[in-house]
């Protein structure tokens, strides 16, 4: 797991380092993206001092339920995202956010946090932890239009093909089931936030 830390001012350029190098007592700024089953992450946050004790159950529950909601100075919430494996298949991951620190966690891959890593990996400069959750919410809401511009030009080609006369295509019923799917996560998400 990677730690993406935001300097040692409240605001800085977030860079990439490994978890390690920072200390879960150092209460340090920062982003870290841990995944919830490697043993090492689950103790880091466990271990996080400065962590209050009801954002580290947020962040280390089971809990799928969508929601966002104000803790202390912060936010902790669960929100729904893309399967980085199957991208037609949704998960969630769990947030912790203030004006000091954004921590996330994941059981499985999701796209938009793999997305954001990769970006802050290859250098992408981001200007403190609100700027670090716009970027965040900016990769999830891009991951969601860009599955619903792929099964809408599926649909609409399907519907003219039947409208045309062709015989119907059984893709047809599994893209408009994948519509509805996806847009049930997005209304989830959009009331959490």
């Amino acid at each position: 797991a990677a730690v993406l830390g935001a300097g040692q001012a409240q605001f800085g350029d977030a860079r990439a380092r490994r978890l390690g190098a920072v200390g879960p007592a150092a209460g340090e700024h920062g982003h870290a993206l841990p995944k919830l089953v490697d043993r090492r992450a689950v103790e880091w946050l466990r271990a996080c001092a400065w962590l209050s004790p009801e954002a580290r159950t947020a962040l280390l529950s089971g809990e799928h339920h969508v929601r966002l909601e104000p803790l202390g100075g912060g936010l902790v919430g669960v929100l729904s995202d893309l399967l980085a494996e199957d991208p037609d298949e949704f998960g969630v991951f769990h947030l912790y956010a203030d004006q000091r620190c954004l921590i996330t966690g994941r059981r499985h891959g999701v796209t938009s946090l793999g997305a954001l890593r990769r970006d802050l990996a290859a250098g992408a400069q981001v200007d403190g932890i609100p700027a670090l959750s716009n970027a965040l919410l900016r990769r999830l809401i891009g991951t969601h239009k860009g599955l619903v511009t792929t099964h809408e030009d599926a649909i609409d080609e399907l519907e003219d093909r039947v409208l045309g006369g062709q015989d119907g295509d059984p893709s047809f019923g599994q893209r408009r089931r994948a519509m509805a799917r996806l847009r049930r996560q997005m209304s989830a998400n959009r009331h959490a936030l």
